[in-house]
């Protein structure tokens, strides 16, 4: 569409139409902010291994509120063969699930050299177990509860 309005201006200045040279700057200007604005709201595909319900809420509902796009695994069946898939942009990843460790996902991927963010969310709050995240490849480490803003600067500055 902005394609479509910038060719007609430039055709309507062409044949002498009633735009002046400095309206013509402002549209064209305008324009491309707005081609900028959209480049800049990249939605992101983001897989969630959390199995405490309120934070699933939280996270996805919040999530695709902001145009990303969202996928809520609580099973170990799942949740280690989507996180290897090379299907996401950023995985939020919980340590403490039931018959699973986030520490292993954590481990598998980096395994594989997959180079997906990782951001770890999770209510333990030691430094030996963030130092631990952090060594075996989190991206970063947030404890439980977080800011949803400050989540959200996290993800843009990965995708």
């Amino acid at each position: 569409m902005l394609a479509r309005v910038t060719s007609s201006i430039l055709r309507t200045k062409a044949r002498g139409g009633a735009i002046n040279d400095r309206t013509l700057l402002w549209l064209m200007d305008h324009i491309y902010k707005k081609l900028t604005l959209c480049e800049s709201t990249f939605v992101a595909s983001i897989l969630i291994i959390e199995d405490e319900p309120r934070t699933v809420s939280f996270l996805s509902k919040g999530l695709r509120q902001m145009g990303h796009q969202t996928l809520v695994v609580t099973d170990r069946a799942r949740a280690l063969p989507l996180a290897l898939s090379e299907m996401f942009d950023l995985v939020l990843l919980d340590l403490i699930l039931p018959e699973l460790d986030g520490v292993s996902i954590l481990g598998a991927i980096r395994e594989e050299r997959l180079q997906v963010p990782v951001i770890v969310m999770t209510a333990l709050s030691s430094e030996e177990e963030r130092s631990r995240a952090l060594f075996l490849g989190a991206n970063e480490y947030l404890t439980k509860p977080c800011c949803f803003d400050h989540l959200l600067s996290y993800i843009h500055s990965y995708v």
